[in-house]
């Protein structure tokens, strides 16, 4: 072995894959309200049980089998701890050689990348068995397998937890919303949009603007439906137009705080221009709104848009299009808006940015989780330890 500052590489023995495993393929059963659990691909993807079956002559797993998907869009993904029959799509690994169980499942976790790309099929994709064979692994010795499997088990109980935690950040957000947000008994006054915002103004027709005047470079950017994904800015789409183009277009420019909303295809997304973004315009299928900010805070009419039942029903009973509804600027000037004082639309912004907030750092905390965890396993498979 040779050590590498804190890090030691052992020299572990190293076998094909396919001396080590065999694969048993799951079986078409009959599926019933009752009887043992038939595994299909979303058990294995969830860990819980949705369909069962009462037949009694299939491939049968223990909780520490490990289940590989053979077959579908989710061909490779792998699961352990599961109990019942298992199905056509799904093979059930044996090991052959000194395997702990739990370490052939990381094992195929490490590989699962690669095992994807090699699949066969393009309609229906499968696992190709002789390459998976073939895959060249590491073996310690069972004890230090158990280790690994120890030090592992323990990033994913922490990623578990911290994924609880965001879940309860999520129902704590709905209910402050909900309640936040909620406009029976009259609390609040009720006004049509157009008398709470400067301007409401639809993105150019597309042909004054054309594909051949976007640039990667430019003088000022456009806004696309793609800028707006998740209710959030989003920065990747980067387009942009001449000086002289602005010039033409330049009533459709955004600035900060505006919001914009996507008025075709998945309608009703909405985002706040940031302050960074710069010199920017829409383009033909987002429509934005500028806020009497003396009246109308733009976080709060951004949450109404979004978030508040009241509005979003108004929404979509008057969404226009037979083929693909969209949404115009008159719809959107004649919806009925809650406008509570301007220091109440401040408050429950801030109430629920709070959360928002939490829920952003818990979202960091399972990104680094999820670094920690690969590098913790590809060292192990690789045969580093820490010494």
């Amino acid at each position: 072995m040779r050590e590498n500052g804190s890090v030691v590489k052992m020299n572990w023995p190293t076998k094909k894959l396919g001396d080590l495993i065999v694969f048993e393929k799951g079986r078409k059963m009959s599926i019933t309200g009752v009887g043992e659990p038939y595994i299909g691909i979303d058990d294995l993807r969830s860990g819980r049980f949705s369909t069962y079956t009462d037949g009694t002559e299939g491939i049968r797993c223990a909780p520490d089998d490990v289940l590989l998907a053979w077959d579908g869009a989710n061909a490779g993904t792998v699961g352990i701890g599961l109990k019942g029959f298992v199905g056509s799509t799904i093979v059930k690994v044996i090991s052959r050689g000194p395997l702990n169980s739990h370490f052939l499942y990381l094992l195929f976790t490490f590989y699962q990348t690669k095992i994807r790309l090699a699949a066969r099929g393009a309609a229906i994709p499968h696992l190709n068995k002789t390459f998976i064979e073939h895959i060249s692994v590491s073996i310690p010795p069972l004890e230090i397998q158990k280790k690994i499997v120890e030090r592992l088990d323990a990033i994913q109980e922490v990623q578990k937890l911290n994924s609880r935690l965001i879940e309860k950040a999520n129902e704590l957000f709905q209910s402050l919303l909900r309640r936040e947000l909620d406009t029976t008994g009259g609390k609040w006054n009720i006004k049509k949009l157009s008398s709470l915002v400067n301007e409401v103004k639809i993105g150019p027709f597309g042909s004054a603007l054309k594909i051949a005047e976007l640039s990667e470079e430019g003088y000022a950017r456009v806004l696309f439906i793609e800028n707006v994904v998740n209710n959030e800015f989003d920065w990747s789409k980067e387009k942009y137009i001449s000086e002289k183009k602005y010039q033409e277009l330049d009533v459709y420019t955004v600035k900060p705080y505006d919001i914009v909303i996507t008025m075709m295809g998945t309608i009703g997304r909405t985002c706040i221009i940031p302050e960074t973004l710069g010199r920017a315009i829409i383009s033909s299928h987002l429509i934005k709104i500028t806020p009497n900010r003396k009246i109308m805070s733009p976080e709060f009419l951004n949450l109404s848009l979004r978030d508040n039942p009241f509005v979003l029903t108004q929404i979509r009973h008057r969404a226009k299009g037979a083929i693909m509804k969209g949404l115009n600027s008159t719809i959107l000037k004649n919806l009925d808006i809650p406008a509570p004082s301007l220091e109440t639309q401040h408050q429950i912004v801030a109430k629920l940015d709070a959360v928002q907030q939490y829920k952003v750092q818990l979202l960091l905390r399972r990104a680094k989780l999820q670094e920690l965890f690969d590098s913790v396993l590809a060292k192990s498979m690789n045969g580093e330890m820490a010494s």
